[in-house]
């Protein structure tokens, strides 16, 4: 599944998110950001303050025979939680990755490249499995769409000290200019245009196959994009 389409499925939760915060009263509207976590079957909303403290989490978990079930369900303010919590039962029942939403998540033809740029350099990463897409986790919020492609396999294990895996890969796609204006990172991070590429290896040496292509196919990138 192409992360394009996996972000027209996800784009009717950030929809369903972002109506529900909008209808919030003042100040509550405007204190609370709305963020959208996909991590293999499980669809989290969320809706936190500055410091991340949360106001609304609704987790969603797509179970056998692919039925979209609510896991839970978290409203600070009990006096309108049952309403919310009744419209985010309305969206439980039949639910399949593969199926082409009818949403369209919006994106710019800059932001595009960079989803494909980010699919070219994550699909060297063949020690690893994810699923529906290449990407362990997904993370919208309005500011930016973050890609995250981690590898710890035996990373804790002091059986495996020349066997294990700790590679971590993350792209950041910013949304709009209010994450363009924030000062680049530059310990393990690299550019391509305004998209940021977080890249560490550190697995064992008998390990690092993946990464190295990684590592080479990202320098292609930037220099291709460079041109």
């Amino acid at each position: 599944m192409t992360s394009k389409d996996l972000l027209n499925k996800l784009g009717f939760f950030w929809s369903f998110l972002e109506n529900i915060r909008t209808n919030l009263p003042e100040p509550t509207r405007s204190n609370y950001t709305s963020v959208v976590v996909q991590s293999y079957d499980f669809i989290q909303l969320e809706l936190k303050d500055e410091t991340q403290q949360l106001f609304l989490q609704v987790k969603y978990q797509i179970q056998s025979k692919n039925k979209l079930t609510l896991c839970n369900f978290y409203c600070d303010d009990k006096s309108i939680a049952p309403p919310i919590k009744a419209k985010a039962m309305l969206l439980l029942g039949d639910f399949e990755w593969e199926t082409k939403s009818g949403e369209k998540f919006n994106l710019n033809p800059e932001q595009v490249e960079y989803l494909e740029i980010a699919n070219r350099i994550s699909a060297l990463s063949n020690d690893m499995q994810a699923f529906p897409s290449s990407y362990v986790r997904i993370i919208i919020t309005a500011e930016s769409l973050t890609l995250e492609q981690n590898n710890h396999w035996n990373a804790k294990s002091r059986n495996h000290i020349d066997s294990y895996f700790l590679r971590n890969l993350h792209f950041v796609v910013p949304l709009n200019d209010d994450l363009k204006d924030q000062q680049r990172r530059k310990i393990d991070s690299y550019y391509i245009g305004e998209m940021e590429v977080f890249f560490q290896d550190r697995s064992a040496k008998a390990n690092r196959a993946a990464g190295d292509k990684i590592m080479k196919q990202l320098k292609k990138e930037i220099e291709r994009y460079s041109q």
